[in-house]
């Protein structure tokens, strides 16, 4: 079983504005480059992002030899299916949240 790092996610304070194309795809090489000079791969679960973190990595050069696999579970079933969130987290916390994230990161 892969190790998953799991940092605890805090809101995005309102006044700050939401990251630029420029700046997205600057991260995503900066991944990519850590990735490589640490001989490690990526698997990425999204929801509500659509598969748009996936795409924005794997316009990275050389993504094929480190980008393993994209999910997309948009709808609170797919994440049931395909991620096991438990319907009990989705119901007490909604599908948006960050125990269903942390349960999304751990399968």
């Amino acid at each position: 079983m892969a190790s998953t790092n799991i940092t605890p996610i805090r809101p995005m304070p309102d006044d700050i504005d939401p990251p630029t194309d420029e700046a997205i795809t600057a991260a995503a090489h900066a991944i990519a480059e850590a990735l490589v000079r640490r001989g490690e791969s990526l698997a990425v679960a999204e929801g509500s992002t659509g598969g748009y973190l996936a795409h924005v990595l794997t316009q990275q050069p050389g993504a094929s030899g480190w980008f393993r696999a994209g999910i997309v579970s948009y709808t609170d079933y797919a994440k049931q299916l395909l991620l096991r969130v438990a319907s009990e987290t989705i119901e007490d916390h909604g599908s948006i949240s960050v125990e269903a994230t942390v349960q999304m990161a751990r399968l």
